[in-house]
């Protein structure tokens, strides 16, 4: 509670967690108005998704740098069908 009361005097934008520590059980969330008011969950929100996709697309191009050059080095030698002409 003294925290919420500290952080919201000082206008930081901050999410108090009401918890124990040991069990990792969570009883509250309380929001300060500066988190509320400055749209902090949807900032936050928006820097994971953004983050997500970044490591997806970076993960991809890895595979597909990867999987072009064994892709190549192992593909079978297939000679054309003779063409009856």
């Amino acid at each position: 509670m003294m925290s919420y009361v500290q952080l919201s005097l000082m206008h930081v934008p901050a999410v108090i967690v009401h918890g124990n520590t040991l069990t990792l059980e969570e009883y509250s969330h309380w929001y300060t108005p500066a988190h509320i008011m400055g749209g902090w969950s949807q900032r936050l929100s928006r820097a994971r998704a953004e983050s997500a996709a970044q490591d997806l697309l970076s993960s991809a191009s890895r595979d597909a740098d990867q999987g072009n050059g064994d892709a190549e080095s192992e593909a079978p030698y297939a000679p054309e069908a003779p063409c009856g002409g």
